[in-house]
């Protein structure tokens, strides 16, 4: 369990790819059933449910991302810059259909994604210990 939902230690990009590869199975695999749930008239047991299974992908993806995270030496906090910023820009832009605002924010958005993209899947982590986890965390190995 700790390996999906553990926020302790570090990952390697092998195992972060394998993760996030598995959770866009998962979700494109459920996709259609999750949709029927949500096109039906929802009663309280699958509002119950849709919500348990959404808590838990997000806090497997947050905790694969922060151990990633930990591996190239940085803290879990920059999981906000990485992942909550994008969002809420995108959200925000919503309110500015058309606008020049609406592609600022868009862009700036699309940079910060795309940094997040190279660094957390294609960056090597730092070896040995480092201030977020022991060498002995490491859950693969590097190259």
């Amino acid at each position: 369990m700790s390996f999906f939902f553990g926020f302790k230690g570090q990952i390697g990009r092998a195992k972060y790819w394998l993760l996030l590869l598995f959770w866009a199975a998962a979700i494109v695999s459920t996709g259609p059933f999750l949709i029927k749930l949500v096109d039906q008239e929802s009663t309280t047991l699958q509002s119950v449910i849709l919500f348990a299974l959404f808590a838990l992908v997000s806090i497997s993806i947050m905790s694969m991302v922060v151990r990633r995270l930990h591996d190239l030496g940085k803290s879990g906090w920059w999981y906000i810059l990485y992942i909550l910023v994008p969002k809420t820009g995108i959200a925000f832009s919503s309110a500015y259909p058309g606008t020049d605002t609406q592609t600022a924010v868009l862009a700036v958005c699309g940079i910060i994604a795309l940094w997040a993209f190279l660094d957390l899947g294609f960056v090597r982590g730092k070896m040995g210990d480092n201030k977020y986890a022991f060498a002995s965390d490491v859950i693969s190995v590097h190259p």
